[in-house]
């Protein structure tokens, strides 16, 4: 979970973490949200004169199609960027690697892009066979409509098979014997879909060309992994208790080829609670949409908005010593940025953590306090400029109890950082991890570091005119340099 994330990414070097490095580690994993809208709607023709098996193999087309266009206009939105490129440079957020000819989304090990047309077709081809057989097209499957509504009674047997399960099968049958599904057709193309395992909805999804969500259920989930338990201990773990629910939702905008426009959702749509006595696991989030996106390939503008609710997570961790209890809890976090002027210009507001710190915690002692009052700024590309549209004021202190961020430090490392700037200071990049405040700052820094044994502490002040970046034999995330 999102604990372990953020201890793991910033457990390289606890009196070394670059300054923003862990909460934008958290915010990744973590993500975050706006007001859903309703779903455009598909005009088609009326489900009635449409045969049963054309209405299921519509169904399971249109699962995935808008999925794939919106998907399509996102990532070539963002992979096109140079702002969010440039962002990306910046000392002390941890990339300090020279932006990729491949985009922004790249496998550094391998040519191209990470989202490539083999990726694309791969994923569209496995994701339609998981369909139809799910919704009655392949096997021995049972149909039977009443009106425009189709119950399917699957074949087990031919999803196991194609799932790959042979070193189960008998186990994936009897599992899938519980499953049922039931399409209610709207139009020849449109509809909604349960999946439900004995009798309740663990799935439901709404779909058509140019619009689709997709929830999971918690409580039916649980039910679903509990008969998996019974069946097999091996195959899952089951909590005591999980409620809530989690949806994704996708909108097509444009679904013209190079100009493909779209819009996405991650949303907590039901208050999410997850509790297991047996390692002391406790999840909790507010409902709130985790990530909420539009992009439009051929303007290559985006819009990405983060607003996470009051989320707590404890739960023991096996990888300390001790086995203790890790937790983390935080008031919110917010997020909005924006992409315009073709992709070079990315502007980010609203960045903040709520009204309260982020704490974690090990055994009841503090590892990690983070604060972040809210603030913006804006990259251009254009202008080889980064501006501070709000005061930036971000306070972080680390402990490295019982190793918890760096397992090869003393337990009784211990590192703070400050981070301070004013509304208008305007930054430029004169190379690959070196940076100029070109108007305003300054910008400040203080930090305060002790291995255990020996302590060290500082400020840095960088003024206009001067120059920063990463020198890695400081106890500084940052340091003053030559300009040259």
């Amino acid at each position: 979970m999102c604990v372990n994330r953020f201890v793991s990414g910033c457990s390289a070097s606890l009196l070394k973490t670059p300054l923003l490095v862990c909460s934008t580690m958290l915010l990744v994993a973590c993500g975050a949200g706006g007001d859903e809208t309703g779903l455009p709607v598909y005009q088609g023709q009326p489900a009635d004169n449409i045969t049963t098996e054309s209405l299921q193999r519509n169904a399971s087309v249109a699962t995935g199609e808008s999925l794939g266009k919106t998907m399509d206009s996102v990532f070539q939105t963002l992979n096109g960027s140079a702002a969010i490129s440039k962002a990306f440079t910046i000392p002390g957020l941890g990339f300090s690697a020279s932006p990729s000819e491949n985009g922004v989304f790249n496998d550094p090990t391998e040519q191209g892009p990470i989202l490539n047309d083999a990726f694309n077709t791969r994923v569209r081809t496995e994701t339609s066979s998981t369909f139809e057989s799910t919704l009655g097209l392949s096997g021995q499957a049972n149909s039977i409509r009443t009106g425009n509504s189709i119950e399917i009674n699957p074949d087990e047997n031919d999803i196991c098979l194609q799932q790959a399960e042979a070193s189960d099968h008998t186990n994936c049958v009897a599992l899938l014997a519980d499953l049922t599904v039931h399409i209610d057709a709207q139009t020849d193309k449109s509809g909604v879909i349960q999946y439900q395992f004995r009798n309740n909805p663990v799935v439901e999804i709404a779909y058509s060309p140019v619009a689709g969500s997709y929830e999971l259920k918690l409580g039916a989930l649980h039910t679903m992994l509990s008969r998996m338990n019974e069946l097999n201990p091996a195959w899952a773990e089951v909590p005591d208790s999980m409620s809530g629910a989690i949806k994704f939702q996708t909108t097509v905008l444009n679904d013209t080829v190079g100009a493909e426009s779209g819009s996405l959702s991650l949303a907590i749509s039901e208050a999410l609670q997850i509790t297991d006595t047996a390692n002391e696991t406790n999840v909790s989030i507010a409902p709130s949409t985790i990530l909420s996106m539009t992009a439009d390939s051929a303007s290559k503008t985006a819009t990405v908005e983060v607003s996470i609710g009051a989320l707590s997570f404890a739960s023991r961790t096996g990888n300390i010593a001790g086995n203790p209890l890790q937790k983390l809890v935080m008031d919110g976090m917010t997020a909005r940025a924006s992409l315009t002027r073709n992709g070079n210009v990315l502007s980010v507001s609203n960045v903040g953590l709520g009204n309260g710190p982020l704490v974690v915690s090990v055994d009841s002692l503090e590892s990690v306090r983070a604060t972040l009052k809210t603030f913006g700024f804006t990259v251009n590309q254009d202008s080889n400029s980064i501006v501070l549209n709000d005061n930036l004021d971000y306070s972080i202190s680390l402990r490295n109890v019982l190793g918890s961020l760096d397992a090869n430090e003393s337990h009784n490392a211990v590192a703070d950082y400050t981070l301070s700037a004013a509304t208008g200071t305007v930054f430029s990049e004169l190379g690959t991890g070196v940076m100029r405040i070109d108007q305003g700052g300054p910008l400040s820094v203080d930090f305060a570091v002790s291995d255990g044994n020996a302590s060290t502490t500082g400020s840095v002040n960088v003024q206009q005119g001067q120059c920063f970046g990463e020198n890695y034999q400081s106890d500084s995330p940052i340091d003053l340099i030559g300009c040259n």
